[in-house]
């Protein structure tokens, strides 16, 4: 059955993705505490990516799923893409030396040395653009889906048991550096994911246990994010997998804004929007472009002397929806062109 208001979340959260990215292509401060709340709430926007994630392995390929072809459409669909796409800006930053951190730096001579080494470190960490990361983590996750069919057929006693301890090591682990050690991250979210199996399964008690409490989970949620301000923190939190620095607040908050998104959208389920509708459809393909247009335009600053740029939160928003609407219209005249390739070409 096809869930509109899934659906729609699935346009909310590649919209907190995407702003969450834009806000240091706006060279955005965040010295006030409503600044730092504001982008606590919209950073760490993969959280909702990944829940959504679950949420449809179980809703849509748990009753079809077979090994095979699910891994075949996940190849076709998410790693040619990602393949395709990965090729010229990393063969820009492999012949051009540029390394972005030590670890993609040629580590002796020879071609293999200087070329295939990084370029294939580049493409197992997706460190070459903007959120491409997620691709190298997301095929893992696939790989790990014999994994999660044994996981749904488990008692939910032992579910949330499970889950509620894969938390309690994401709260103390954190993201990784730079988003960099993709094992790291697979540990990271795979609570997340879990959880949404669980409320997929779970989804019709979920409903009508928490219908019209759904305010007292976006306080919840502000309030979390408004203690990650007060205690010196803005965006997601990152480190080294074995050092101590605390709680990771933004996946508590996440995770409550996850439920809060579940339960509201739920009233809307007979709400049809087509501009939500195509937003939502062409999520992956915005996701998969927006990183090219941030790394342009990170370019281009500097040769059109903009170092700082003035009055940042009044070119937030327009940077923001204009970054959306060139992806969208990216995808969609791809689409119309190549109808049949497109999807492996951005993804949709």
């Amino acid at each position: 059955m096809f869930l509109n208001s899934i659906n729609h979340f699935r346009a909310i959260a590649i919209l907190a993705i995407v702003a969450g990215h834009c806000f240091y292509l706006v060279d955005a401060s965040f010295n006030t505490f409503p600044e730092r709340v504001f982008c606590n709430l919209l950073t760490g926007g993969t959280v909702l990516f990944v829940f959504i994630s679950g949420f449809l392995f179980h809703h849509i390929f748990y009753k079809r799923y077979q090994f095979k072809k699910f891994m075949a459409g996940k190849f076709k669909k998410v790693l040619l893409p990602y393949t395709l796409l990965s090729i010229l800006p990393i063969a820009m930053l492999v012949l051009q030396g540029d390394a972005y951190y030590d670890l993609y730096a040629p580590q002796g001579s020879g071609w293999f040395n200087l070329y295939a080494v990084p370029a294939l470190k580049y493409y197992v960490t997706g460190a070459f653009l903007t959120a491409y990361w997620y691709i190298p983590f997301a095929m893992i996750l696939f790989v790990m889906s014999p994994l999660h069919i044994a996981f749904i057929q488990f008692k939910l006693k032992h579910q949330l048991l499970i889950t509620f301890l894969l938390f309690v090591v994401s709260l103390f682990l954190h993201r990784p550096l730079h988003d960099i050690l993709i094992l790291q991250a697979v540990v990271y979210f795979s609570p997340v994911y879990l959880f949404g199996i669980i409320c997929s399964q779970q989804k019709e008690m979920i409903y009508s246990t928490l219908k019209n409490k759904e305010i007292y989970l976006l306080v919840l949620a502000i309030g979390v994010a408004a203690l990650q301000a007060a205690l010196g923190k803005t965006g997601n939190y990152h480190k080294a997998p074995m050092d101590y620095q605390g709680l990771d607040l933004m996946m508590v908050q996440k995770i409550v804004l996850c439920v809060f998104f579940m339960v509201w959208l739920h009233r809307f389920e007979k709400l049809e929007s087509k501009f939500i509708n195509i937003l939502a459809s062409t999520s992956f393909a915005i996701y998969f472009t927006h990183g090219y247009f941030i790394s342009f335009i990170r370019q281009v600053k500097p040769l059109l002397g903009i170092n700082a740029i003035e009055s940042p939160w009044l070119w937030y928003p327009l940077v923001t929806v204009g970054m959306i609407l060139i992806c969208l219209v990216l995808a969609l005249g791809l689409k119309k062109i190549l109808p049949n390739y497109s999807r492996y070409i951005i993804g949709y």
